[in-house]
Parts: structure tokens; sequence; C-alpha cells
């Protein structure tokens, strides 16, 4: 008699963890599916891009910019268009430098922070000149510094070497 009672017993307890453990298992077969959250943080392999200016030394680390670059990239064919001949940076460089140590001189600030700025006012001063000239317009100056140009070609590159091809 006892153990017809605790096999009963049994039986009922074993049909409660069968219930318990189908009903887990269901649970689990229907939570398969992400949640939003989880979908975020699950592990991948990401490809990320990164470009960065990075600062050169010398003349060229006091004069250019990453803006100043740009800007040069933008009348570099403008200019060749109007005058014929290629710009060069250095002679850009040589003027900005030129504004910049005297600015030194005057008012005591530091060439490497006037020369870019020289650097950028000179290049967006040569390129709406270039502009007004392809057109036929009238150039008017709204510059802060004082460039002078006796001739555009003086700021073309110069002919170097042996066999005199373009610097």
């Amino acid at each position: 008699m006892i153990g017809s009672e605790t096999d009963k017993h049994n039986e009922k307890l074993n049909e409660i963890y069968k219930k318990r453990i189908l009903h887990k298992a269901k649970a689990t077969v229907q939570c398969w599916t992400l949640t939003l959250n989880e979908r975020r943080n699950t592990m991948s392999n990401k490809t990320i891009n990164v470009s960065y200016w990075k600062q050169s030394t010398g003349r060229t680390g006091q004069c250019l910019t990453e803006r100043g670059q740009k800007i040069f990239d933008t009348l570099q064919p403008i200019y060749e268009e109007v005058v014929g001949l290629p710009l060069s940076k250095e002679k850009m460089y040589d003027m900005s430098l030129t504004l910049s140590r005297a600015t030194k001189d005057e008012e005591g600030f530091y060439i490497q922070n006037t020369a870019s700025t020289a650097f950028m006012i000179l290049v967006q001063d040569l390129t709406t000149f270039c502009r007004h000239l392809r057109k036929g317009k009238e150039y008017k100056s709204i510059s802060f510094g004082v460039f002078k140009v006796s001739n555009l070609k003086d700021l073309s590159k110069s002919k170097l070497g042996r066999k005199r091809k373009v610097a």
C-alpha cells in the first residue's frame, strides 16, 4: 500500500515535471528571435574607413592646412586655364611666409598661426581673381592682406634642372 501511494505520488510529480519541461522548451523555442537590443549588441566584423589630416613640418607645415589644400586644389586648374602655366605652391608659400614674418616683426604673432591664414587668404583671393579674369569681369579686392604680384606668370612653376623640366 505504501509502495502504490508513492508510485502515484511519483507519477504525479513526473507529470508536473514533464509539463514544466515542455513549457520551458516551448518558451525557449519562442524566444529564438532576437530583440532589438540583442541584435544591436551581437558580435560582427565591422570595417570603418578613417581619413585624417597629417600636419607636415617645415614650410609646408607652417602654411598648409586641410582647408588650404582644398582651396588650392580648386585654384590650380582655374589658374592653369587662365595663365596657361601650372601654379607653384612654393611661390605661394614664399608670399604667405613673407607676410607672416612681417606680422611677427610688427605685432609679435607666431609665424605658424599667421602663415596658414595668410596662405588661405592668398589662395582664396587668387581664386576669385582668376575666376573674374576667366569671365571677363572686373575684380574688386576684398582681402585683408596686401599681396603684390606684377604678373600672374610670376606665380607659375619655374623650369629647373638640366633638361629644363617643370619642377
